[in-house]
C-alpha cells in the first residue's frame, strides 16, 4: 500500500505522486501487497530551526529486490566487497529537498548542489537537505527515542540525469527511474549481506520502523469545522486592515483590543495577504507555546510555509528567537540553559543593541548568513502590551522598527507592567487601530463578558456584539470537576451534534489540575483518559512544543497559557481559586508598590479574568469550586440578571 499525506496544491505533493506512480510501475502489485509506503509532503516539525521538511519516505518493502545499475559496494562480515547482484530492500528511511530551479540557476560544487533565488541569490541545497535530514532526525529521537539511518537526498526536478556530476552522489534528476533511485541509495547506504545469500539495504530494525509509522508527520491533518471557519477568516480580507495597506513594510502600526477582537486573526490575515499576493517572508512572534503550536496547526492546514525561499509565515516564541540571537553573538552557549538567566541576558543583549556595541554592520551579516532566520519582510508580535522593553530593543534593532506590527491586548496583561510600542525609536507616535467588535464570541458571550468586567469594576470593557453571530450560553458548574464524569461526555456531545469535533472543545485549568502524576499526565488529562477521552495535554512542555494533530482529542491548557486560543466550547476549571491565586501573586507583586497593593492586586486579577472568559466562540463553562466564593457571587448575580444566558448546571 502506499499513502501519500500533504496538502494538495503544493509542488512537494506533486512530486509525491510522481514518486508513488514509480514504486507501482516497478511492482504493478505493491498497492495490494503488505509492503507499505508513506510518504510525507509538506511535513511539518518543531522544536529547531527548521519546521518545514519538503518529503520524507518510509518504506516497508518487505524483502523485495531490484538490481543495481552498476557496481555497489556491499559489506560482509569479512570486509567490503563490490557487487552487481540482486539486493534485497526492508525499511527505506528517506528526506527529499525538492528544487524546481530552471538548469540555468543550478549550480555545483563537487558533489554539493546550490540553486539560486531572486531575494537571497545563491544557496546551498546540500546544506539545506542536511538541515532537514537533522530536524527530521531529531522529531524521531524526541518521540521515539531511537533514530533510524536516513539518507538525505536532494531532487533537483528540472535537471536531467546527464547534466548531474558523476557519481556517487545524493542528487536526483527529474528523469530518473526508480531502479536508478534505488541504486543511488545503496551508494550511499551501504547494503549488508549476513547469512543469506542476498544483501539487504535496510535503514533501521523492524522495531524502529514499528515507531516511525506512528510519528505525527504520517498522520494526516484533517481540519475541522471550527478550522475551516478560521481557515476562512485567513482566506478572506479583513477590512480593518485596508486602512493600513500603506503603511505595512514602511512603518510600524498597532492593533488595539480587547480579548476577542480577533487580533491574532488579523495578524495572520495581514501575514497571509502578504504571502499570497507578494511572496513576503513574515515572522509572527509570541511568548505563548500553546499559541504557538495552535497557529502551527493553521498554517499546516493552509499549506502555508514555515517562510521558506518563496516567502511564508514563521511561528516562533519570542525566547526562542532571543535565545538565538544572544547564541549568535557568544552570549550564550548552545548548552547553556536559556530561561535561567532569560531576563538578565537579554537586557545586556539590549544593552549592547543600543549602545551600538553590537552595530548595524553586525545585524546585516547576520541577516545575510542565515537570511531564513533573521530576514524578514514583516514582523508580527503578539500580545505586544506584555513585551519587556529588553525584547522591544532586541527585536526593533535585529528586524527594523518600520517593519513591525503589533497586537496590543487591553487588560491581558501577564508577564508584568505594560510595554510600550506606542513611540517609535525616533519618539515619534506609532498609529494605532482601535478594533472594537467582538470576532470571536456569540453576542450572547460578549453581553456576559461586558457584565461580569462591570462586576469587577473594569472600565472601558465596551466590546461591541457581533450581530452576524447571535446566541450563545454560559453555563455554571458547582464542586469538583472530576466528580461528573457524564457532564464531560454531554459537553462534547452536545458540541459534536453541532457540527464540531472534540479538539475544538479548550479545557483551561488552574495549576492543581496541572500537576504531572505518576501516568505521566496532567491531572485533568489523566481523569479525561481514565472516561475514554484522549487528550492533548498542553500543560505538559514537550506536547505543546508541536502542533494539536488529532481531531478527536479535546486540548487542555493552563490559565496562563489560554490567551489568544479559542474554541466552540471553552471549559474554565476552578475559576474561584484562580481569581484568589492571582489576588494573592498581584499583592506579592505590588507590595512595594505606590498604589495601594490591594486595589493594585485586585484590578490586575480582574483583567485575568476577562481573558479565559473571552476564549470561546459558542459555549463557555465556568466551574466554581464554592459557590460562596467571590467570583461565585458574581456568576450568581449573573445568572439572575442575565437568565437567558447564564444558567446553573443541576
Amino acid at each position: 500500500m502506499i499513502e501519500i499525506i500533504g496538502p494538495e496544491d503544493r509542488e512537494e505533493r506533486r512530486y509525491a505522486e510522481r514518486l508513488a506512480a514509480r514504486f507501482r510501475e516497478a511492482w504493478p502489485d505493491i498497492e495490494e501487497s503488505d509492503d507499505l509506503i508513506k510518504i510525507a509532503a509538506c511535513a511539518k516539525v518543531f522544536g529547531g530551526r527548521v519546521q518545514d521538511i519538503d518529503l520524507v519516505v518510509l518504506a516497508r518493502l518487505n524483502g523485495r529486490r531490484f538490481r543495481p545499475r552498476r557496481i555497489v559496494t556491499i559489506q560482509e562480515r569479512e570486509g567490503n566487497q563490490e557487487h552487481l547482484g540482486e539486493i534485497g530492500l526492508r525499511n527505506i528511511v528517506l528526506t527529499i529537498e525538492l528544487k524546481s530551479q530552471d538548469p540555468r540557476n543550478v549550480r555545483f560544487d563537487g558533489l554539493g548542489v546550490s540553486v539560486f533565488y531572486q531575494r537571497d541569490g545563491w544557496k546551498s541545497a546540500t546544506e539545506q537537505s542536511v538541515e532537514q535530514m537533522h530536524a527530521f532526525l531529531s522529531d524521531c529521537e524526541q518521540r521515539v527515542q531511537a533514530t533510524p539511518w536516513a539518507i538525505n537526498l536532494v531532487a533537483l526536478q528540472n535537471v536531467e540525469e546527464a547534466a548531474l556530476p558523476r557519481r556517487p552522489h545524493n542528487i536526483l534528476a527529474g528523469n530518473q527511474g526508480l531502479g536508478s533511485i534505488l541504486t543511488a541509495l545503496a551508494e550511499l547506504k551501504m547494503p549488508y549481506r549476513g547469512a543469506g545469500s542476498i544483501p539487504q539495504l535496510s535503514c533501521c530494525s523492524d522495531d524502529i520502523a514499528d515507531k516511525l509509522e506512528r510519528l505525527p508527520i504520517f498522520t494526516p491533518l484533517k481540519p475541522t469545522q471550527l478550522d475551516r471557519r478560521r481557515m476562512e477568516r485567513l482566506a478572506q480580507r479583513a477590512p480593518q486592515l485596508d486602512a493600513l495597506e500603506g503603511d505595512l513594510g514602511q512603518n510600524a502600526f498597532i492593533l488595539r483590543g480587547h480579548g476577542g477582537t480577533g487580533k491574532t486573526s488579523l495578524l495572520l490575515n495581514l501575514a497571509s495577504r502578504s504571502y499570497q499576493e507578494r511572496g513576503a517572508r513574515s515572522l509572527l512572534l509570541t511568548y505563548n507555546q500553546a499559541l504557538a503550536a495552535d497557529l502551527r496547526r493553521l498554517m499546516a492546514l493552509t499549506a502555508t510555509p514555515g517562510s521558506d525561499d518563496a516567502g511564508g509565515i514563521r511561528v516562533e516564541t519570542v525566547m526562542t528567537l532571543v535565545g538565538r540571537v544572544l547564541q549568535r553573538f557568544d552570549l550564550l552557549r548552545e548548552d547553556e540553559d536559556l530561561l535561567a538567566e532569560y531576563a538578565a541576558r537579554a537586557r545586556t543583549l539590549a544593552e549592547l543593541l543600543a549602545s551600538g556595541d553590537i552595530s548595524e554592520e553586525d545585524l546585516a551579516e547576520l541577516r545575510r548568513r542565515e537570511p531564513d532566520l533573521f530576514r524578514f519582510d514583516h514582523v508580527l508580535i503578539d500580545e505586544g502590551q506584555d513585551w519587556p522593553p529588553s525584547e522591544i530593543e532586541i527585536i526593533r534593532s535585529v528586524f527594523g522598527p518600520e517593519r513591525i506590527v503589533v497586537a496590543d491586548g487591553i487588560d491581558q496583561l501577564v508577564r508584568g507592567d505594560p510595554a510600550s510600542w506606542r513611540y517609535g525609536p525616533d519618539g515619534g507616535l506609532i498609529k494605532v487601530e482601535r478594533l472594537r467588535q467582538s470576532l470571536r464570541m456569540k453576542s450572547n458571550l460578549a453581553t456576559f463578558a461586558r457584565f461580569v468586567a462591570a462586576e469587577l469594576g473594569l472600565p472601558g470593557w465596551d466590546l461591541r456584539h457581533n450581530d452576524e453571530a447571535p446566541g450563545g450560553k454560559v453555563l455554571l458548574l458547582e464542586g469538583d470537576l472530576l466528580r461528573v464524569p457524564e457532564f464531560h461526555h454531554a459537553l462534547l456531545a452536545e458540541a459534536a451534534a453541532a457540527g464540531n469535533s472534540p479538539i475544538d472543545c479548550l479545557y483551561v485549568v488552574p495549576p492543581e489540575l496541572a500537576r504531572i502524576g505518576g501516568d505521566g499526565m496532567s491531572g485533568m488529562a489523566s481523569f479525561l483518559a481514565g472516561q475514554g477521552i484522549s487528550c492533548w495535554d498542553g500543560t505538559a512542555y514537550d506536547i505543546r512544543r508541536d502542533m494539536p494533530r488529532d481531531v478527536m482529542a479535546p486540548r487542555i491548557v493552563q490559565y496562563e497559557s489560554c490567551r489568544g486560543l479559542e474554541g466552540w466550547t471553552v471549559l474554565a476549571a476552578g475559576l474561584d481559586r484562580f481569581w484568589e491565586y492571582r489576588i494573592a501573586a498581584a499583592m506579592a507583586a505590588r507590595a512595594e508598590a505606590l498604589a495601594p497593593a490591594e486595589e493594585a492586586a485586585r484590578q490586575r486579577a480582574a483583567q485575568w479574568m476577562m481573558i479565559p472568559l473571552s476564549r470561546a466562540m459558542d459555549t463557555l463553562v465556568l466551574n466554581v469550586t464554592r459557590p460562596d466564593s467571590e467570583i461565585g457571587r458574581i456568576l450568581e448575580r449573573a445568572a439572575r440578571a442575565l437568565p437567558d444566558i447564564v444558567s446553573w448546571v443541576k
